[in-house]
């Protein structure tokens, strides 16, 4: 009789810490302080047409981010005032890194940050069809980082980028192309100075591991 109940608080003692556990990994993401929503826009550029589109991260009528085409399939990033884009420099070009979101990432005071709108490099490459520069170039979903101020202090944050290269918009036009973008989940963290890390779908995380954890209670009656 005493085995059984020293079983059984072993047993017990298990699954409660698999149930912290799982609470813990979700709070990763539902713990980290308070994350600001801005929302999103897209633009569209042909080959007559090169379009610009500007982000005003914290409302306060002055804008932040850029996105702007110049020339056919080019697509530039430039921070405005005191916002600046995660990269790193690449033969003197500020190359914008894009993110997998599977992989999780981090941006925060150890990230790189470039393309301002004053200073050198003065702009990143998110994607240039007529080389390799750009992580972007040829296609690419995935996320960015980016820090900006606000009342003198670092807030940092992280979107999501949709580029579409060189597509047709006309099938009877094949020659006119287009190139395309569109940003959401565009959100930075309102706690100055703030690292934000991105933790893949961590509501399916806290699903599967209450599941397994039920699944144990299941067998062990």
């Amino acid at each position: 009789m005493k085995f059984n109940n020293i079983h059984k608080v072993r047993s017990l003692s298990m699954r409660t810490s698999l149930f912290l556990a799982v609470c813990s990994v979700a709070g990763t993401n539902m713990g980290e302080g308070a994350l600001v929503s801005v929302g999103g826009d897209s633009l569209t550029s042909s080959i007559t047409v090169a379009n610009s589109v500007t982000f005003d991260l914290d409302g306060d009528t002055n804008n932040d981010l850029l996105f702007a085409f110049f020339g056919q399939g080019n697509l530039i990033g430039r921070g405005l005032g005191t916002a600046s884009f995660a990269g790193a420099l690449d033969a003197g070009n500020f190359i914008v890194t894009a993110y997998d979101a599977s992989s999780g990432f981090t941006i925060g005071p150890a990230t790189t940050f470039g393309g301002n709108d004053s200073g050198s490099p003065s702009f990143g490459d998110f994607a240039t069809e007529s080389s390799p520069i750009g992580e972007w170039a040829g296609g690419e979903d995935a996320y960015f980082g980016f820090v900006f101020q606000i009342a003198g202090e670092d807030h940092y944050g992280y979107g999501r980028l949709v580029y579409t290269a060189l597509d047709p918009v006309d099938p009877l036009n094949p020659s006119l192309l287009t190139s395309s973008l569109s940003v959401s989940e565009l959100v930075y963290e309102s706690t100055p100075g703030t690292a934000v890390t991105v933790v893949p779908e961590p509501s399916a995380v806290l699903l599967g591991g209450l599941g397994f954890f039920g699944m144990l209670l299941r067998r062990k009656r």
